[in-house]
């Protein structure tokens, strides 16, 4: 027997689906004007890519007419009154190890309709859509400091998976001196069982799908060449070792943004040596005049970062709604 999904139907008059012909300039100004305090250089080049997608109508109807459509990137929910869009909630499809997940993003409420309700119906729509759709659990992430949107999350079931902060630093004028104590060098082949087990503690499998890369990238040999090569990655890795003992390894990721990224592994007790010692290195060994993001554990290795540079940027808590 075939079974036909009929499109969401909202109760709530003022909700309805995100239209990607008509919604997507309103809703690049909602966003833009929600997030203002806290959006970086790639998040500003998110909303002039919204805009100057929404200025080729063609493309836009095109897509409409898409067999994907209903579950397109660019999906959600919106909510409009009087012709106003003041509230939107972006959802993304996110199929990974086999598995249907959705991810829900870009909350945001005008702030002259805030206190009605408006998140907590757009995120219930969102449940009900993931729902009708089979999905095995629906993800989001909140700001640390958001404990109004973190009470509405967990009351609709959301339940806390793990906090990441995300820090930045900033193109240096002149390049630091290299610490000196612990031995730097390129990442040895034999290191790498170590620097996976170690990675997959500070950034759990389950979230996955929400990286940059695939886990294989860094990996030695003939099989990390071709994913790189596959990916488009360009890498480099350092490891620190002392007395013949592994401390840690960075990964060290360029990037076609204004940022590169910094991947780190190390174990608890060898952060206060393993995080001042491997930054100063990697900034020593490559062009200082790149804005640096590495997102690690939160609470985890603050003094090392802030020692070597680095200011937290946001702490993200990921939240996980099961089916």
């Amino acid at each position: 027997m075939t079974v036909i999904t009929l499109p969401y139907q909202s109760t709530h008059p003022h909700l309805r689906r995100f239209d990607l012909r008509r919604d997507l300039a309103p809703v690049a100004d909602l966003i833009e004007i929600c997030f203002s305090e806290t959006l970086d250089e790639d998040g500003r080049r998110y909303i002039r890519h919204m805009r100057s997608t929404a200025r080729h109508t063609g493309i836009l109807q095109l897509a409409a007419l898409t067999p994907a459509w209903d579950s397109a990137p660019n999906s959600g929910f919106v909510w409009e009154e009087d012709g106003r869009v003041v509230g939107n909630l972006s959802q993304f499809p996110m199929p990974a190890r086999g598995k249907k997940f959705f991810l829900i993003a870009n909350v945001a409420v005008h702030p002259d309709f805030r206190q009605r309700g408006i998140a907590r119906a757009m995120t219930e729509a969102a449940l009900q859509y993931s729902r009708e759709r089979k999905a095995d659990a629906t993800w989001l992430h909140v700001r640390e400091e958001n404990t109004r949107a973190i009470s509405l999350y967990q009351a609709l079931g959301f339940v806390e998976r793990t906090r990441r902060t995300t820090w930045i630093a900033n193109a240096l004028d002149e390049v630091p001196p290299a610490l000196l104590g612990p031995v730097v060098g390129p990442r040895r082949q034999e290191h790498w069982p170590q620097q996976a087990h170690w990675f997959e503690q500070m950034h759990p499998p389950a979230l996955d799908w929400y990286l940059s890369f695939k886990r294989n990238t860094f990996r030695p040999g003939l099989a990390g060449f071709l994913h790189r090569l596959l990916e488009d990655v360009t890498i480099k890795q350092w490891s620190v070792t002392w007395q013949g003992q592994l401390l840690g390894v960075l990964v060290w990721q360029h990037t076609h943004h204004s940022t590169d990224r910094l991947w780190l592994a190390a174990p608890s007790e060898f952060e206060d040596t393993a995080i001042p010692t491997l930054l100063s290195h990697a900034r020593w060994d490559f062009s200082p005049r790149r804005r640096l993001s590495l997102e690690y554990p939160a609470r985890r290795g603050e003094n090392a970062f802030k020692q070597m540079g680095f200011i937290p940027e946001q702490t993200l808590i990921w939240m996980e709604h099961q089916a």
